[in-house]
């Protein structure tokens, strides 16, 4: 159960796959960032390296591939990651070999 400053994630994302205690954090952390603005791709990958940076000593994020609407930006570990999907950043799963799965919006 998240601590209650913590933004939950969304239930379909907990629903579709395990994430890791520390993929579930950087995200809601990240999530906390974004709080109250009028969210673009570019904000949100500064959010998620803001908050790689502070939960990984010397933490960043990568290229995880690209699909027809941008990047895929993220965990090289997990597979964890974003793009902009139609109407929002969406959350990706990038598993070598496979096409990408879809986790979600990174912000409700």
């Amino acid at each position: 159960m998240p601590r209650p400053h913590q933004a939950p994630l969304p239930a379909e994302v907990r629903a579709q796959v395990r994430l890791s205690l520390r993929d579930q954090a950087i995200i809601a952390r990240a999530r906390r960032k974004l709080l109250g603005l009028r969210l673009d791709f570019t904000q949100a990958v500064q959010a998620l390296h803001e908050a790689v940076a502070e939960s990984i000593p010397a933490g960043r994020i990568f290229l995880l591939g690209t699909t027809a609407r941008g990047p895929i930006v993220g965990s090289l570990i997990s597979g964890i990651g974003i793009v902009q999907g139609e109407e929002a950043v969406e959350l990706l799963q990038v598993v070598r070999h496979h096409s990408p799965r879809r986790l979600g919006r990174l912000c409700p």
